[in-house]
Parts: structure tokens; sequence; C-alpha cells
């Protein structure tokens, strides 16, 4: 399938397969670059103690694993909402 990606960037996804995979309007998608591949991945599909890891280490300019194996717990809780 081809899509043209507009002047801000943005390409969309075709509604099919919104539907077929079960994104619905304003969830989350990850997406990152794998080589000259772009993943999107659903954010439902990615609650995994690695994909915490990998938004911790990511929202905390790339620390080394030890320090965001630490972070875990706090990151858990900014993904389910759980911050005071």
């Amino acid at each position: 399938m081809l899509k043209r990606i507009d002047k801000l960037g943005r390409v969309v996804i075709p509604g099919f397969l919104r539907k077929e995979l079960g994104i619905e309007l304003n969830e989350y998608v990850d997406i990152k670059r794998n080589g000259d591949e772009i993943i999107i991945k659903k954010m439902s599909n990615m609650l995994s103690e690695e994909a915490v890891k990998h938004l911790y280490k990511t929202w905390h300019d790339e620390k080394t694993d030890s320090e965001y194996d630490k972070g875990f717990g706090d990151a858990l809780k900014i993904i389910i909402g759980d911050v005071k």
C-alpha cells in the first residue's frame, strides 16, 4: 500500500487496518526505527516489562540498563496513571 506523507510529516493509517488491529481513536502507538523501516506498535501490545523499560530509557535521556532497571517501577506508575 502506497501512502503519501503530508507537509507536517503525517501519514494516515487506513481505517480497515486500524479496525483489524483494534487501534481506537486517541490511542497511543509506539513508533520506532529499525534500519530503513518504521515500526508502529499498538500500545496495549507493549505493556510488558520490556516496553516499560524502553519508555523509561527514552524519557530519561538514554540511561544505562541498570539505571533504567531501577526506574522500572516509576515508569510503570506513569503509564498506568498512578503518579502522585
